[in-house]
């Protein structure tokens, strides 16, 4: 067999390790730029590539010890300094908060859907406990249905433990009449004012953005708490789809539009 035959198996060995080291070094780069570039028209897909940042870390970890007799010195110090950024981004971070002071503001916001795990007394007893434990001052809710008309306040079971027996008080928005308002906010301190909006994308959308603004009193300070219910954008949702099939290459494209 000619040499050059022979030693093909061997190039072709080194040129698929060199294009995976490539591939996960310049991934890791594309991940760790994603925190800190505006997302764009032609930026915004580096959010994917920063969701998977962890697991990139590690596998430029694995390949800079695999492949390190095969790189220059001027490469491995670049790795070093890849794992360096890399071990400062996912060090644990020195809490700041330091121990609870009387005149702290405390605030908890919790998306609790209807369905739960959980119905009927049992959620309203966890509710209950969780919120009792915690004792924050504002709670702000999404995924809860409340519903104001006149004298009359309507909220969901698993939230009236909160009025009845913790003295916490709905937030009413004043241009909310007779409408069910998904983001309620429960306080305990001195409420000014609370409206209720909704932020459109585009004038046609038909679910918009739902915004509470509560504007209150904190130790005599004007403070203001906007309570927004994030949602996905895009006409087809996939729990939603029943065509949905993670296997199938359509599936990915029509989503990542």
């Amino acid at each position: 067999m000619p040499r050059r035959l022979r030693a093909l198996p061997g190039a072709l060995v080194r040129f698929a390790g060199a294009s995976v080291h490539a591939a996960v070094v310049g991934a890791f780069v594309l991940g760790y730029a994603a925190r800190h570039v505006r997302p764009g028209a032609f930026t915004w897909p580096l959010q994917y590539v920063g969701i998977g940042l962890p697991y990139l870390a590690l596998a430029l970890a694995a390949v800079t010890v695999v492949r390190l007799r095969a790189m220059s010195r001027q490469a491995v110090w670049a790795h070093a300094f890849l794992i360096a950024l890399a071990a400062v981004r996912f060090a644990p971070a020195p809490s700041e908060a330091g121990d609870p002071r009387p005149d702290d503001l405390s605030l908890i916001t919790f998306n609790v859907p209807m369905k739960w795990g959980m119905e009927g007394e049992e959620k309203g007893v966890r509710m209950q406990a969780f919120v009792g434990a915690e004792n924050p001052d504002l709670m702000a809710f999404q995924d809860v249905a409340t519903w104001y008309n006149g004298d009359r306040v309507v909220v969901e079971a698993h939230l009236k433990p909160l009025l009845d027996s913790l003295g916490y008080r709905y937030a009413i928005p004043t241009a909310a009449t007779g409408r069910y308002v998904e983001v309620p906010v429960f306080a305990r301190v001195p409420v000014d004012t609370t409206a209720y909006r909704f932020l459109f994308q585009t004038p046609a959308e038909p679910i918009p953005t739902q915004v509470t603004e509560v504007r209150f009193r904190w130790h005599g300070r004007p403070a203001v708490l906007f309570n927004v219910h994030l949602r996905s954008y895009g006409e087809r949702k996939p729990w939603r789809d029943p065509a949905l099939r993670l296997s199938r290459p359509a599936t990915w494209a029509t989503y990542a539009r």
